[in-house]
């Protein structure tokens, strides 16, 4: 009798587990970080494209006022999503 509700309490307790597991995770693809009623225009050079999972990488060099170069970052969307557009 025992075994059996130790049984029962171990699949609800699995069951439960596998249910809160699936909940996606948004906060991986949050927008908060980027004001998204602003638009700029950034000129420079390209200094390095990483093509990696799971977002793509594009550096750029920026030349500033102090007649140096900053470098910029900007990330995209997955390589797979990019190469299905071409």
């Amino acid at each position: 009798m025992r075994t059996n509700i130790t049984n029962g309490l171990f699949s609800i307790a699995a069951l439960a587990f596998l249910v809160l597991s699936a909940v996606p995770a948004r906060a991986h693809h949050s927008f908060v970080a980027f004001n998204m009623n602003e638009e700029k225009t950034i000129t420079g050079t390209v200094n390095k494209v990483e093509w990696t999972n799971p977002h793509i990488w594009i550096w750029i060099d920026v030349p500033n006022s102090k007649g140096s170069t900053d470098t910029y970052g900007f990330e995209g969307m997955s390589p797979n999503f990019l190469e299905r557009r071409g």
